[in-house]
């Protein structure tokens, strides 16, 4: 999971200097950009993810919920964890 979130945090930190003109626009970058504007998943996120066959904002919304969960279960770990 923490690979997954390197690696989508870091695309949108290029995507970002990209649209200031910080760094040159490279092929991830218009990618990451065709994907966002889509509503697709890049192919390069989901090899560190689990298969899916969701839209980009609801597999964005279901890493979030199983990052939720984990720190939920980090912060109680003597509890029984709740399900999703």
């Amino acid at each position: 999971m923490n690979v997954l979130c390197m690696k989508i945090i870091g695309g949108l930190i290029l995507c970002e200097k990209a649209a200031k003109g910080e760094v040159n626009i490279t092929d991830e970058i218009e990618m990451i950009q065709q994907c966002l504007m889509f509503e697709r998943i890049p192919d390069f996120w989901l090899v560190k993810s689990f298969p899916t066959m969701r839209g980009l904002s609801s597999w964005i919304m279901t890493i979030k919920q199983k990052l939720d969960f984990l720190e939920s279960y980090k912060e109680n770990v003597d509890q029984i964890p709740k399900l999703i």
